[in-house]
């Protein structure tokens, strides 16, 4: 159990009905444990060269996750709008689980 989500009432009881997928979208090529520590710093390193503007390489380095100078990417938020209104338009089609 996270303490956090007690605290913050995210907590969720896990539901064996539900495929969970952990893991981070891009893995490390290899069991380094220096790689490993580092590779999600590598991709942000890289998206930092590719921003064309200050503003821009600092929202990468502290802006929210999945922000992306030419909008190609959705932040959480984002996504979160994007699940509402689809299951304002199609609840049926859209698993929602129990608290």
């Amino acid at each position: 159990m996270n303490i956090f989500d007690k605290i913050f009432g995210t907590w969720k009881e896990l539901d064996d009905d539900v495929d969970v997928k952990y893991g981070v979208i891009h893995p490390p090529k290899n069991y380094n444990p220096i790689e490993i520590l580092t590779h999600e710093y590598k991709d942000i390193w890289k998206d930092v060269k590719k921003s064309p503007k200050l503003y821009d390489k600092f929202m990468y380095i502290f802006g929210p996750p999945g922000w992306s100078h030419d909008g190609s990417t959705m932040t959480v938020k984002q996504q979160q709008r994007l699940f509402e209104e689809q299951k304002r338009m199609n609840p049926e089609l859209v698993f929602e689980r129990p608290n």
